[in-house]
Formats: structure tokens, C-alpha cells, sequence
């Protein structure tokens, strides 16, 4: 006759102390266990700012995923009506249609005086204004198009750096 499960720890069937070797092997595994972060998994907040429509809808798309929220400005005027809803950070195109994006680069950092909202030039950059980029208080250039795991990375390494 073979035992039940209630009744196989004291079964004739299981020659050592089951309930010291549960407990050691329990005490064991809860301790091992730890949680990979205690923070919440929140969402990157981008504000990005181009003004051509192709270029929007590539960044929009790029972006759609639950591990960023992204907004949308079209202008400088508008970056900078948009910047004071906060974001984590600003993807922004050196061409725009009123103001250039060095101009609202230092609109931000001189005037608004934030020096800690990462801020990425994000055009077809030369070497010449890569400089001027970086003088002007832009956090890190990337030229169009990137790949998307790499700007993934290096979007998560700026924010992580700036918090």
C-alpha cells in the first residue's frame, strides 16, 4: 500500500527527517532571493522636438513602446512652451523653422537655468558643430538616422546619469 501525500512525511517510505530539511533548505531559499532594483519600472520621458513630418513620424514610431512616453513640439517657441511639463529628456533637432536648436538648447540651460534635464542634439551633425553643440550646453550629439537599440542605450545611460 502506497501512502498518501498527507501522510508521507511520516511514511516508512522516507528514511531521513523530511521537516529539518525542509525547513534548512526553506530558510536557505527565501535568503537567496533578492529583488533585482526596489524601483518602480517607470516609464523615460522624451519631449521630442523636429520640425519635418517624416522625421516626426520616424521618432513617434521609434519611440511607441511602454518603456518611454513621448511628446511632440514642432517649433523651438514650442519646445519651450512644452519644457516646463517636465521630461527626463529632450531629443532636439538643430533646424528649426523659428529658432535653431542651439538657441533653445541655451534658452534652457541660461535662461530656465536647468543643467541637469539631459538634452540631445539630435541631427545631421559635423564635427564642427558637434563642438558647438557641446558648448552651448547640449548634453550629447547623435546624428539621424541611429539605430535603435543604440539609441535606446544611450538614451537609458543619460538618464540614469543625470538622476
Amino acid at each position: 500500500m502506497i501512502p498518501c501525500a498527507k501522510n508521507l512525511r511520516k511514511s516508512a517510505y522516507l528514511p531521513i527527517n523530511y521537516d529539518a530539511i525542509y525547513e534548512e533548505s526553506r530558510q536557505t531559499f527565501l535568503h537567496a532571493i533578492k529583488p533585482e532594483s526596489k524601483k518602480p519600472l517607470t516609464p523615460i520621458k522624451i519631449l521630442i522636438v523636429e520640425d519635418t513630418e517624416i522625421c516626426q513620424k520616424i521618432a513617434l514610431l521609434t519611440f511607441n513602446q511602454p518603456t518611454y512616453v513621448t511628446d511632440l513640439a514642432t517649433s523651438g517657441k514650442e519646445a519651450l512652451e512644452k519644457y516646463s511639463q517636465g521630461y527626463d529628456v529632450i531629443l532636439l533637432d538643430l533646424g528649426l523653422p523659428d529658432m535653431s536648436g542651439i538657441d533653445v538648447c541655451k534658452h534652457i540651460r541660461k535662461k530656465i537655468g536647468d543643467t541637469r534635464t539631459p538634452i540631445i542634439a539630435y541631427s545631421t551633425i559635423s564635427d564642427t558643430l558637434h563642438e558647438e553643440c557641446l558648448a552651448a550646453g547640449f548634453s550629447e550629439t547623435l546624428m539621424k538616422p541611429t539605430e535603435k537599440k543604440v539609441l535606446y542605450q544611450f538614451i537609458k545611460e543619460l538618464v540614469e546619469k543625470a538622476s
